[in-house]
């Protein structure tokens, strides 16, 4: 589900307790080491199996005590309710700044997201490959279809 929002606008309530807080840095390290372990290893690789299962242990543990898991987009780094959870500076490596490039300003994963879905995600956000040129990071989710997903993008002002 692809939406419009506008730049800066709230999306979600601030000031997360320290459990939930914790919780959602844990999920996105382990979303950042799942994607940096697509690009080291083949699928079939026990590595990259252990990083995609303990993502997904981590996201359906988070979202059975908190509720669906959404995330700010900003430039270089992604936050849950207004605190910061990934920072990378580096735009060849960051997934906050392909994402914001492309026009996110926002990630909602919802309940119910099966591993399959964070798998497709990261497969696309995790890193730049040199050929998905044509189509951004936009059109690839709308493509694959994620039902658990939804992207919030910066609206056009004309």
């Amino acid at each position: 589900m692809i939406e419009q929002v506008r730049e800066g606008e709230s999306r979600q309530p601030e000031n997360p307790g320290c459990d939930e807080l914790s919780s959602a840095s844990d999920v996105v390290s382990a979303m950042a080491r799942t994607a940096k372990g697509l690009r080291i290893y083949l699928p079939n690789n026990p590595v990259l199996i252990g990083f995609a299962e303990e993502l997904n242990g981590k996201m359906v543990a988070h979202m059975a005590r908190f509720g669906d898991f959404q995330l700010d987009v900003d430039t270089f780094a992604l936050k849950y309710r207004g605190t910061e959870v990934y920072q990378n500076q580096d735009p060849k490596e960051s997934m906050a700044f392909r994402l914001h490039a492309d026009g996110i300003r926002g990630l909602l994963f919802s309940q119910g997201i099966e591993a399959r879905e964070s798998m497709l995600f990261l497969d696309i956000v995790g890193f730049e490959r040199p050929g998905n040129k044509d189509d951004d990071i936009v059109t690839q989710l709308w493509e694959q279809n994620l039902p658990h997903l939804a992207c919030l993008l910066e609206e056009d002002f004309v």
